[in-house]
């Protein structure tokens, strides 16, 4: 409907944005290793994550697979809260 084409160029923004952050932290490499901030392909798995959910907003019957991108985002970044609150387990 009207959210899920709303949603979608977000989700395309949010994307491009995560890369594009990512590539700009100083000394990322140091950041990594504390685990403070992800490392490189979880980001890149995060980024096409989302690039899926972009791509199956309004499909139906896509609601397993946008569960699953879901989950995969939530802990490729570590996002304690949503996994917790959704009871996710790591990939």
């Amino acid at each position: 409907g009207d959210l899920s084409m709303e949603a979608s160029p977000i989700l395309r923004d949010l994307a491009c944005d995560l890369e594009a952050t990512y590539l700009l932290i100083r000394f990322c490499s140091l950041f990594v290793s504390l685990g403070i901030v992800p490392d490189k392909t979880k980001i890149i798995e995060t980024k096409g994550q989302l690039m899926f959910l972009s791509n199956s907003l309004g499909n139906g019957g896509k609601s397993e697979e946008n569960r699953s991108a879901l989950t995969k985002i939530f802990t490729s970044l570590d996002i304690k809260e949503l996994t917790d609150r959704h009871n996710l387990k790591k990939f």
